[in-house]
């Protein structure tokens, strides 16, 4: 994806955000526009309830097709990895990256959390818990002794 394509796509989630935040009231039509029409991914696709109770369509991806998908649409670098544990500040939430949902709406795929339906967390609401339990390097080159200061 190039550079300006990027941030048409975090536009797009950021106003997926305002339309929820305004019970649906939102509009992103300007952002998909921009973007253009994205290919549906070619797996069925469910109606669902939403979070403030609109009909949305996610797709049933078979679990060993997911990588694939996540590769595909994540929208940032580096990709993380499908056993990667992410909180959902939403949901206020830890899951799996494996448990990741797609939603088509406006002729866009949006990769959101699996509780989406619920709290309406997208990928940019997801923050990574890989480093939670891995101590920190300590590096002192940018502390600066007071006394020499003083």
């Amino acid at each position: 994806m190039h550079d300006d394509k990027i941030m048409d796509k975090i536009n797009a989630y950021m106003a997926i955000h305002q339309r929820l935040g305004s019970k649906g009231n939102g509009d992103f039509s300007a952002f998909a526009e921009k973007i253009g029409v994205e290919e549906k991914l070619g797996y069925p696709l469910i109606k669902a309830k939403g979070p403030v109770g609109e009909a949305i369509e996610i797709y049933d991806i078979p679990q060993e097709e997911k990588e694939k998908v996540l590769r595909q649409i994540y929208p940032f670098q580096p990709v993380p990895s499908m056993d990667e544990v992410m909180f959902d500040i939403h949901e206020e939430k830890t899951f799996t990256v494996k448990d990741f949902i797609v939603m088509r709406d406006h002729d866009l795929n949006f990769l959101v959390s699996p509780y989406f339906c619920s709290s309406g967390g997208s990928v940019l609401d997801w923050i990574s818990r890989k480093n939670d339990n891995e101590e920190e390097e300590d590096d002192d080159s940018d502390i600066v002794d007071l006394k020499t200061i003083c």
